[in-house]
């Protein structure tokens, strides 16, 4: 792995929004471990790796991470093609709008298709319904997303991260 894997760590959280601590509770990785990687002091284990491959939202990078390519078609992209604005020095992004129902069933749709990419599933074309697939996707994890906005909310405002 190139030595900028760490930097390229950085990035996607920066992106996200997020702080170490957050990233890596949201990811399930030892906060320890990611500030190493940042700075470039040792390279993410393959636990790590494998975390951020399986990770329903960080799992696009992948490819990226390991290569610095992009495979759009497979739902593998970089921070760049999604928010070209970021500040690294700022340690900043622009926040992302809120995502409308649509967005997210196609990202739920990029995801299964990356996934078949990589044989990791197989999926019957001539059967599945992407956009009810998208929309149980949607009514399953919306109430969690809401919850986890909620308590985050609350956090912020007990001055706790």
């Amino acid at each position: 792995m190139s030595s900028h894997v760490g930097e390229k760590l950085k990035e996607i959280r920066l992106l996200m929004g997020m702080s170490q601590s957050k990233f890596c509770d949201y990811l399930g990785i030892g906060v320890g471990s990611l500030k190493k990687c940042e700075v470039g002091d040792s390279e993410p284990s393959f636990g790590v790796m494998e975390k951020i491959a399986n990770h329903p939202e960080v799992g696009k990078y992948t490819i990226w991470l390991l290569t610095g390519n992009t495979i759009p078609e497979a739902g593998q992209v970089s921070p760049a093609t999604e928010a070209p604005n970021i500040d690294k020095n700022k340690q900043q992004v622009t926040p992302r709008p809120p995502m409308s129902e649509q967005d997210f069933v196609d990202k739920v749709t990029d995801s299964l298709m990356m996934y078949h990419y990589f044989d990791w599933i197989k999926i019957n074309k001539e059967k599945i319904d992407f956009e009810a697939a998208g929309k149980y996707m949607l009514k399953q994890v919306g109430p969690l997303v809401g919850a986890k906005s909620s308590m985050e909310k609350m956090l912020d405002k007990t001055g706790n991260e």
